[in-house]
């Protein structure tokens, strides 16, 4: 968003706001003010920035927003909000991933089928969203590929999962074709559980067969990312 000469500095109190929420990564609805029209969108504050004396906070999807173009920042509450409470689950998996990457690239001699159900986590979750998207996804259920792929791979995945969850309507129906050629509608909320819940699922088949190994198997429980990881 291009910078206007008529900024109106914000009041302290307000401007107090965009720095918490940048400080706790807070999912927001953001009411502004563009070209006249009043928009809406959901995203987080990654950070504020003073530029010739103007005021801006800098969005988690790149967008720069004047602070004085903005009416109304509104937490989603992840008790009350579905949306909230889907995208607080979704930043907890790319955090559980996040972390299981970084271990299991770091161990040696890692037994056969953790590698295969770390790929079938990420190979799952990018079929899903291109199911909703209406794409094709590239990665077949159980394709293998190198470990030095997986942090990438789930970088992208979740900027596509939360460009779903900020811009689709979650009752939406979703029609697919599964694996096994059974035709099945499901909505964009069931689907997003769905894919927490299979990559925890296999996440705990990872530390199983990592201590039948005799290797480290991590901690990525939902507490632990709650107590800040």
């Amino acid at each position: 968003m291009q910078a206007m000469t008529d900024y109106k500095p914000i009041d302290c109190d307000f401007y107090d706001h965009f720095e918490i929420h940048a400080m706790h990564g807070t999912w927001l609805e953001i009411t502004f003010d563009e070209a006249g029209q009043e928009r809406k969108m959901i995203s987080r504050i990654k950070t504020t920035e003073t530029k010739d004396k103007e005021e801006f906070a800098i969005t988690d999807n790149g967008l720069r927003i004047r602070m004085d173009r903005v009416k109304k920042l509104t937490p989603l509450n992840p008790r009350l909000d579905m949306r909230g409470q889907l995208l607080d689950k979704m930043d907890y998996n790319y955090w559980a991933n996040q972390k299981m990457i970084k271990h299991l690239v770091g161990a040696s001699a890692l037994p056969e089928t953790v590698h295969r159900w770390m790929c079938h986590i990420l190979n799952a979750h990018d079929r899903w969203n291109k199911r909703i998207l209406g794409l094709e996804s590239r990665l077949g259920v159980w394709e293998e590929y190198p470990t030095s792929e997986w942090q990438e791979l789930n970088e992208d995945i979740h900027t596509d999962s939360y460009s779903i969850l900020r811009n689709e309507p979650l009752d939406k129906v979703v029609s697919y074709t599964n694996t096994e050629g059974a035709h099945h509608e499901t909505s964009i909320a069931v689907i997003v559980y769905h894919i927490i819940n299979h990559s925890t699922y296999h996440g705990g088949q990872i530390a199983f067969e990592l201590r039948n190994a005799g290797l480290t198997a991590l901690s990525t429980d939902f507490t632990d990312w709650k107590r800040g990881g």
